[in-house]
């Protein structure tokens, strides 16, 4: 250690109360050999501190901390702060949802995957991979890598039967900003545009940026009620759904629903956002192709890696018309909002290697298995508590509309007290009034986790019963 580096610790300690006032500092000599360093050095850190007054040279006595050195605590009243700081919301009393819970607290929450499960080595092999590149320049290619576009186009069609050539894909920092950037290129103030209720809130904020007026379709077990749109007098001009597996509800938009809803859009000249946030996991029942392949010049499609790896790679993508994707395009250009490259660089490989593919093959068996003993063990509880919303997806619906208010209450609030994270379904709704209705997110559980998990359950319903 310095004695520059000696002089700011000892005085960040003393001012912060760490180093308490009337303390005997060692001797010049003693700190000097425990810190391996000059003795001068620690003279010299002594003799600024104490010009300073935060020291003390008390001959044999040695040196002491100065009192009243620490910085006393500030009560800093509401109107002392910038007008700035005043605006912003209280802090909330709860600890908020992006804030990740303790290792043993039960987690309930949605859009987690066990990142665990992915083979150390093969995440090892896709980051050499991406060392093995000079980054390009300035901030790279705003539509995404070139190879990687390909690779997606590549797996669009084998995955999802969707004929997408590398030109109509970018690549974007997560499926929120491609939600984002979709907004911003497209909705203009006063246009109607229709959401799922509930629904996905980023969806729903970045919509109200634009001025958009909001049309909410309730949801049911074949996805979003098509028909609130089809009976009104003027009929949206963007449409926003998750068809392959309803966020956060879990029904799929049947048959009969797509058809109505093509044949609605081609009439009226509308588009389709289909957010196919979870694609990837279908445990039973037909995997429709997107709606953007019966009508690719009405349909946009945003897809991710958050299920298939991790959300915390913030790697997502847009397909859709190519005019959309250079004005999208454009604008990642005009504010330099260009996706990772070396996580670009890393997907790619595990896309083109079939790494990627033969992960999914391995989880997808594992999340199936997680969905079926859970879907056993609740079983029993009907008909007061009903599991919707099981055929794809990594989470489950848990329909407490049969219980009473009172015994769903306190079935929520044992839940709390035994410190289970979990998300409101007030959170993706704008209905006012309580939804009897309990989101359980599993794919992250260990199998110990998920036991633990259903045994809470079975409580809080034993709970709110006594």
């Amino acid at each position: 250690m310095g004695y520059q580096k000696l002089e700011r610790y000892l005085r960040h300690s003393i001012v912060r109360g760490q180093i308490a006032a009337g303390t005997r500092l060692p001797t010049s000599r003693a700190l000097a050999a425990e810190l391996g360093m000059g003795r001068n050095g620690v003279v010299d850190a002594y003799a600024s501190l104490t010009h300073e007054g935060l020291l003390l040279t008390q001959g044999r006595l040695g040196t002491v901390v100065a009192s009243g050195t620490a910085a006393p605590a500030r009560k800093v009243h509401a109107e002392m702060l910038p007008r700035l700081r005043q605006r912003l919301p209280a802090a909330p009393g709860h600890k908020p949802s992006y804030v990740s819970s303790s290792a043993t607290a039960p987690d309930w929450r949605l859009g987690q995957t066990n990142t665990a499960l992915f083979p150390l080595q093969v995440w090892r092999a896709a980051c050499k991979e991406a060392g093995r590149h000079v980054p390009p320049l300035g901030y790279g290619d705003p539509l995404g890598d070139g190879q990687l576009r390909q690779s997606l186009s590549v797996w669009l069609q084998a995955r999802r039967s969707l004929a997408m050539p590398s030109q109509q894909i970018v690549v974007t920092a997560g499926a929120g900003q491609a939600m984002d950037l979709l907004m911003r290129v497209l909705v203009k103030p006063g246009d109607l545009c229709a959401v799922e209720d509930p629904g996905y809130p980023r969806v729903v904020h970045a919509l109200r940026l634009q001025s958009a007026r909001l049309q909410h379709m309730p949801v049911d077990t074949e996805g979003a009620c098509i028909e609130t749109l089809l009976d009104r007098s003027e009929f949206p001009s963007l449409i926003h759904l998750t068809a392959a597996h309803q966020y956060p509800m879990g029904g799929r938009l049947s048959a009969n629903r797509r058809t109505a809803l093509l044949q609605a859009v081609r009439r009226h000249g509308s588009l389709i956002i289909e957010n196919e946030y979870d694609h990837e996991f279908v445990h039973e029942g037909q995997r429709f192709a997107p709606l953007a392949a019966s009508a690719p010049e009405h349909c946009i499609v945003v897809g991710t890696f958050a299920r298939a790896i991790s959300p915390a790679l913030r790697l997502g993508f847009i397909a859709a018309p190519v005019d959309i994707v250079q004005s999208v395009a454009q604008l990642i250009v005009q504010e330099q909002l260009q996706a990772s490259w070396p996580v670009q660089m890393s997907a790619n490989w595990l896309l083109k290697s079939g790494e990627l593919e033969r992960h999914l093959r391995r989880v997808g068996k594992r999340y199936a298995a997680m969905r079926a003993q859970i879907k056993m063990q609740l079983k029993a509880l009907a008909p007061q508590i009903v599991l919707r919303g099981d055929e794809g997806g990594l989470h489950v619906v848990l329909d407490c509309s049969a219980m009473q208010a009172a015994k769903y209450s306190a079935l929520c609030q044992y839940l709390l007290k035994q410190g289970v994270v979990f998300d409101s379904i007030e959170r993706f709704t704008s209905r006012m009034g309580q939804q009897q209705v309990l989101l359980m997110g599993y794919a992250h559980w260990s199998s110990a986790e998920s036991e633990q998990n259903i045994r809470l359950l079975l409580e809080a319903i034993e709970h709110g019963t006594e």
